[in-house]
């Protein structure tokens, strides 16, 4: 009997360990596709409905072009697996394959969404938030030299904006629109703008971004589903 319990014991410990999704740098964008989202003890239902908004839809965006993996994608994966209380290690493999593919985006990000995001990274890997986050200073000071057709008073927030403005414009300036193309880049967009309004607590208008570009988050609004 106890030979017994013992089995059953390892079976069960086993069963655990296979149910959830093994991360590695390796196999992280297959095994993103075999993720499944629980419900983790201690994770305020807030935390858990919004980290899985923004899992589900970085996911789709990435099947809806090509599966390949962006920055963006891997940003909003490191935001989705904080709220959704993954564990550390998931957190670093997902935030260094952002800070691998663009770094100096990320910097930008991190700008972009403020104290908040900082003091989020902070918390939940200091180690890799410590090592990375000084070199955003200098990526800033040699952007600003070498980027002359950016207004020297522009910051990152404004930057982001046009950007996202930009890419909506993308596909849709062409006489016959590529939705295969631009389908997937309205995704991003749709997340980077609903995670810059939960940052700053308001609507990204005049006062934020200014005039000529207060009226982009509603244009990503008009063209998600």
């Amino acid at each position: 009997m106890k030979n017994l319990m013992i089995i059953l014991f390892c079976l069960a410990c086993n069963f655990n360990l296979n149910s959830q999704t093994a991360f590695t740098s390796s196999n992280f964008e297959s095994a993103i596709f075999d993720y499944q989202i629980s419900h983790k003890d201690g994770i305020p239902e807030k935390d858990f409905e919004r980290g899985a908004f923004i899992f589900n839809a970085a996911r789709n965006a990435v099947a809806q072009s090509d599966l390949l993996f962006n920055c963006a994608d891997y940003w909003n994966i490191t935001m989705a697996f904080i709220k959704l209380g993954e564990p550390k290690a998931h957190i670093e493999l997902a935030f260094k394959k952002a800070i691998n593919d663009s770094p100096e985006s990320i910097c930008a990000y991190i700008e972009s969404f403020g104290e908040r995001s900082v003091k989020t990274l902070k918390e939940n890997i200091p180690e890799l938030f410590a090592a990375f986050y000084p070199k955003c200073k200098t990526f800033k000071e040699t952007n600003d030299a070498e980027k002359e057709q950016i207004p020297k008073n522009e910051n990152s927030l404004k930057q982001l904006i046009r950007e996202i403005g930009d890419d909506d414009q993308k596909y849709r300036n062409l006489k016959d629109i590529d939705w295969s193309k631009q389908t997937p880049i309205d995704e991003r967009n749709l997340f980077l703008i609903d995670s810059l309004y939960e940052a700053h607590e308001t609507y990204i208008g005049k006062d934020l971004v200014g005039e000529k570009q207060s009226h982009i988050m509603w244009i990503i609004i008009q063209h998600s589903n």
